[in-house]
């Protein structure tokens, strides 16, 4: 599944891309160049994630762990007082030598920041609303270049939630029925960090920055959840939008 999900986001950005090229090689006009930006930062937790996984196997692990407690050392040839071959050695660790529990506590850690920044990938999908501003001679090629761009997002997005899953099935042992709740809670609370990215113009980065401001604000509208029927109904598109591109992402696994 990695294969085909590299290849399906290698082929969409390089396309997106490319149209995007054209576009301003032809016009001169660098408007729309800010999609570039926001495939940065969607891919940011692809590389998180895939970070993660790897982390998450014995091997890298115990190597990362032997490398912070040993150092290399070379095979002297005293005859003749050179280096005759440098040889590496990475001596076979005992499984009590790395605590379980410093080790899922980075993945914790790891599993929060792809966390934070996973709405940037769905979050192509609202840039379509830039179509508004498209000259009527671009308006149908701006439709298929920011589509192309919002689909490379729903595919990270997805890849992100199939990868997250079976990376707590590998190192928690969790109950199968326990998938479906962690995507459904993901995708809520992705659905409302796109709507504090479109409408509130929050970034990833404001959590750090501007933490109370943002809290406050999320505050906000989750108490206008009720009575705010444009907030309700963005909400809901977002989560239904994300729903059915799970659904679709996971019959392709199949």
């Amino acid at each position: 599944m990695h294969k085909y999900s590299n290849k399906l986001i290698l082929v969409l950005s390089i396309l997106s891309l490319f149209m995007l090229m054209v576009r301003i090689k032809v016009t001169t006009s660098f408007y729309g160049l800010f999609m570039v930006w926001n495939l940065f930062l969607a891919i940011i937790p692809l590389l998180i994630i895939r970070i993660t996984s790897t982390f998450q196997k014995s091997t890298f692990t115990q190597m990362v762990f032997w490398l912070q407690t040993n150092s290399i050392f070379y095979r002297i040839n005293d005859d003749k007082s050179r280096f005759r071959e440098s040889e590496l050695y990475f001596p076979t660790l005992k499984s009590s030598t790395i605590s379980t529990y410093a080790k899922r506590a980075i993945i914790v850690m790891f599993l929060m920041v792809w966390l934070l920044f996973l709405p940037n990938a769905p979050y192509m999908v609202t840039d379509m609303i830039h179509i508004s501003n498209s000259q009527d001679m671009w308006l149908h090629y701006d439709i298929v270049n920011y589509g192309l761009f919002g689909w490379c997002g729903l595919v990270i997005f997805c890849n992100g939630l199939f990868e997250v899953n079976a990376l707590i099935k590998r190192e928690w042992n969790c109950h199968p029925l326990l998938f479906p709740v962690i995507s459904i809670t993901l995708i809520v609370l992705c659905s409302l960090g796109i709507y504090l990215g479109r409408e509130l113009r929050f970034n990833s980065w404001d959590l750090l920055t501007s933490p109370y401001e943002l809290f406050n604000d999320i505050i906000d509208t989750l108490s206008s959840l009720t009575h705010n029927i444009a907030l309700l109904s963005q909400l809901v598109a977002y989560t239904v939008l994300l729903s059915i591109s799970l659904i679709m992402y996971s019959n392709y696994a199949k």
